[in-house]
């Protein structure tokens, strides 16, 4: 009889506990429209588009107005109408989420372009994309300035360091005709100065990929001459005392030749940084499927395992680096070049053992050999 009259209490209780989560559910979008966020869904036909009252107002719409998928697609920029069909088309079919930040089209008059940001998914049952709407055009006006102020500074920096790296070389000619002492000096303020140039082209890389795709001016070269380009520009004692070569000399490459030296520089530059004094750098290349894989291999700290999943991420830095420099760029602005040529980057390490850093890039086998 007990068990029955506890029973009996229990139910109206789990009753009313149920109607105050459909209530808090109920009064979801007013709490998300309270955060700056709003809500919106599309069918699965495509006929309709439903957005609460601050999604509207993100788009430029009257809240009483109703807004069809034809005049959704006329308030967004034609040159992103390509990326959120295939979103919404990648969404449907393969379940991934939607994430989009989409420019609207400037209203004549406009001080600045508008941006929204979408996300959200599918789900099947209710044969609805929903999801949720953000107003970004403040976070990405102050990203163009930020882009526009760094640009102005690469075209500042650059005039000087030009110059210092002409004297600097012309002085380390002299230094070495004449065996002095201080070429060795020229040979490290030559090597520093390199560094800065390519800091000055990773902070400008990581600034606009946001806002401009990379731009790629390809051309053909052999592997040889850009590897040989970059250990002799950067890296004069390490190139002769630590690094072996073991790559095919007459391979040719189709790439952005400068953007190919960023990234071994970056690859090289941290096997210098994470292995010992004395350890030995190896750099290989070998053909695979229709692609040629380069790597660096290092005898250095190595990655675990968990981290090795982040590394490519922007300024993500390892938790064993320690005290030495770095900004977590290098590796994010390899993988934006090496995707920019329809290539991978990856690596393969383990802890205390070293890391073999790698990336694949494309290769046609009627310039080979050729």
């Amino acid at each position: 009889m007990n068990n029955i009259k506890t029973l009996a209490i229990s139910i109206p209780a789990l009753a009313i506990y149920r109607e105050s989560i459909y209530s808090d559910f109920q009064g979801l979008p007013e709490m998300l429209n309270s955060a700056g966020i709003g809500t919106w869904s599309i069918g699965a036909d495509g006929k309709f588009f439903c957005s609460c009252r601050l999604g509207k107002q993100m788009l430029g719409v009257s809240p009483n107005v109703d807004v069809g998928t034809r005049r959704l697609l006329k308030l967004l920029t034609p040159g992103c109408l390509r990326t959120v069909y295939y979103a919404f088309y990648s969404c449907f079919h393969s379940h991934n989420p939607i994430v989009l930040e989409i420019p609207l089209e400037t209203v004549q008059g406009a001080a600045t372009q508008k941006w929204i940001f979408l996300t959200g998914k599918f789900d099947p049952n209710l044969q609805q994309f929903r999801g949720l709407i953000y107003d970004i055009t403040e976070r990405k006006n102050v990203e163009a300035d930020t882009s526009i102020l760094l640009a102005k500074l690469n075209h500042e920096l650059r005039t000087p360091l030009a110059t210092i790296k002409l004297c600097t070389q012309r002085s380390l000619i002299t230094a070495r005709a004449a065996r002095l002492d201080i070429a060795s000096l020229l040979e490290k303020a030559d090597h520093q100065i390199n560094r800065m140039n390519n800091l000055i082209d990773e902070f400008l890389l990581v600034a606009l990929n946001d806002s401009k795709r990379l731009i790629l001016k390809k051309s053909f070269f052999y592997l040889k001459d850009v590897i040989n380009e970059v250990l002799n520009g950067s890296f004069f004692g390490e190139y002769n005392e630590r690094i072996t070569i073991s790559i095919d000399e007459t391979q040719r490459l189709f790439a952005d030749r400068e953007k190919l030296v960023q990234v071994l520089n970056n690859y090289i530059s941290n096997a210098v940084k994470y292995s010992p004094m004395d350890g030995r750098i190896i750099i290989s290349s070998e053909q695979q499927k229709g692609k040629l894989k380069i790597s660096v291999c290092d005898f250095g700290i190595g990655v675990n395992i968990i981290e090795q999943q982040k590394l490519f991420q922007k300024f993500y830095r390892c938790q064993n680096a320690g005290k030495i420099q770095g900004f977590g760029i290098g590796l994010f602005v390899v993988r934006e070049i090496i995707e920019a040529h329809q290539g991978e980057v990856g690596i393969v390490s383990q802890i205390g053992e070293g890391s073999t850093f790698y990336f694949t890039l494309p290769i046609n086998k009627s310039y080979h050999n050729s």
